[in-house]
């Protein structure tokens, strides 16, 4: 029997929709930081982020399909036959392997091509791409994923469920149809959680900090007029001075050195903005803008209320599912899959709640997704981008270059994979089983009760999300990495924790302060002019 006309349409019209959200938020996220930046560079940093994104998206149509196919009572409906349900969830499954390998293209072979045929941002000919250096780098790139698919169908430290247990049943719904080949899986899946788990350090270092700073920022408000007034024009005295010296030196006809009249010049340069931001503070003190700035520095703090509260609801949401997982899970090897619940969780309960009014869910999952992201753009802006102890890349609006962008979209890309993981300690009922009921026959009043599903059900009675099957078989393979998950959103926690006391102590910088900074990373320079 196939599916009802109102579930295909339901589950089918939101995921376009949604899709082309994710392009607009993509290209104007791309057109906000872009400076001097190629076509290339474009399409590889906007692709790579709507494909992670679509990993993400899909988890509601996943849980939208499978729930709907049982009534509230715990019953199956009538077309919910174990054929049409293992139709829906191989199309499911299929398009999830689909993305991944569309991921792990741009992985692997667009994102290094790019990266590396731009030139550094020093550079003579900024948007000249070196083809042949691109090529060489996406070829040992390309070497180095066949070795981690060869690892990943390979390697594995862990022990499988017994084969007669209800977990076994549940994570293998799909798969041991064989629709798809069990090494190839591995591999791929193996790939993407060794993703994720860049991600996972990505979100602790970018997205943690993102999510304090951010809100805090909006709240604490810019430095007052007058310090900002005080502020510049202390530094234009200062530049004019060492100007000045340097003039001086050609007044008493010594001809100034190559680097000297450099310095000339961009003090001058320096100058002349400065002077153009101080004209441009007095003139906004007497517009009708300034004359409104009480009621807009209201607006901002409530915003940014809003947004600490957000953040600290994400946070308080992963230590009350974690302490669940800790208590109650399959254990240590199977990657802390929760069994049963202790401590109540609201984001879960409000995602079932949303879900009956489908796809309110789709809206409330994709708005944490965007706000993560916002909040990872957030902490690259103020902290760089940095690979170990190198501090690569600056992210400034309008003046980031090509690699800049493609690293920050390889960064925001890792870190929506690991959202998906994510997902599960945010919401683990509603990711892994969605509003499935089944019935329980309750031998005291002899009455059959419905329950929420469980990892105790038989498959005739819950069958796990497409995703959460993946999921959970390469813990139960590889349950590394389902530890390193685990641990890492404790991390992340910490991280929340520690980024909240550096924003609340760190002082907001003034117009000049700002200007001194984008100066000294433009000309790459250690020195202070003020």
């Amino acid at each position: 029997m196939s599916l009802p006309q109102n579930v295909t349409l339901a589950a089918s019209l939101p995921f376009p929709a949604a899709a082309l959200v994710t392009l607009i938020l993509a290209t104007f996220y791309f057109w906000y930081y872009k400076g001097s930046s190629t076509y290339l560079a474009a399409f590889v940093s906007i692709g790579i982020v709507v494909v992670s994104s679509l990993l993400v998206i899909l988890i509601p149509i996943d849980v939208y399909l499978l729930s709907s196919t049982k009534e509230d009572s715990g019953l199956r409906k009538s077309w919910a036959t174990n054929e049409t349900i293992h139709h829906v969830e191989t199309t499911v499954f299929y398009g999830y392997n689909g993305l991944y390998a569309a991921m792990l293209m741009f992985m692997f072979l667009l994102v290094p091509f790019t990266y590396f045929s731009h030139p550094p941002q020093d550079a003579k000919h900024p948007k000249k791409i070196n083809v042949a250096r691109g090529f060489q780098f996406s070829s040992v790139s390309f070497v180095f994923l066949c070795l981690l698919l060869i690892a990943g169908g390979v390697v594995q430290n862990g022990d499988t469920p017994s084969h007669n247990s209800t977990i076994y049943s549940q994570i293998n719904y799909v798969s041991m149809e064989g629709c798809f080949p069990t090494a190839m899986e591995h591999g791929m899946y193996f790939v993407v959680n060794c993703l994720g788990i860049i991600g996972a350090i990505c979100c602790i270092v970018y997205t943690a900090y993102g999510m304090a700073i951010l809100p805090i920022n909006l709240i604490k408000g810019k430095p007052i007029d007058k310090v900002q007034r005080q502020h510049m024009d202390l530094s234009i005295e200062e530049i004019t001075e060492k100007l000045k010296q340097l003039t001086d030196l050609k007044a008493h006809e010594r001809p100034l050195s190559e680097p000297e009249r450099r310095q000339v010049e961009q003090y001058s340069q320096q100058l002349l903005k400065f002077q153009m931001e101080s004209d441009s503070m007095r003139h906004r003190s007497y517009a009708l803008i300034g004359q409104c700035d009480g009621p807009f520095r209201c607006i901002q703090a409530f915003f940014g209320v809003i947004l600490y509260l957000l953040s600290l609801l994400i946070v308080i949401v992963i230590v009350i599912s974690n302490s669940n997982r800790l208590l109650s899970s399959t254990g240590m090897y199977s990657g802390y899959i929760l069994d049963q619940a202790t401590i109540t969780n609201p984001v879960d309960i409000l995602l079932q709640l949303c879900h009956e009014a489908y796809p309110l869910d789709y809206i409330l999952l994709g708005g944490i997704l965007c706000y993560i992201i916002i909040s990872t753009l957030s902490g690259m802006q103020h902290m760089g981008m940095w690979l170990f102890w190198l501090k690569l890349h600056h992210l400034r609006p309008r003046r980031s270059t090509s690699r800049a962008l493609v690293f920050s979209a390889f960064v925001l890309a890792v870190v929506t994979i690991y959202s998906g993981v994510l997902a599960y300690s945010l919401a683990p009922q509603y990711v892994t089983y969605g509003t499935q009921k089944y019935l329980v026959h309750d031998h005291v009043t002899e009455r059959d009760d419905s329950e929420l599903c469980s990892t105790n059900a038989s498959t005739d009675k819950c069958i796990m999300t497409v995703t959460m099957q993946q999921q959970t078989k390469m813990f139960y393979r590889i349950w590394v990495f389902g530890v390193a998950y685990y641990w890492c959103s404790w991390l992340f926690v910490l991280a929340f924790i520690t980024g909240t006391v550096i924003a609340v102590c760190r002082m907001r910088k003034t117009v000049a302060q700002l200007l001194m900074r984008d100066y000294m990373e433009l000309t790459g320079s250690e020195e202070r002019l003020v």
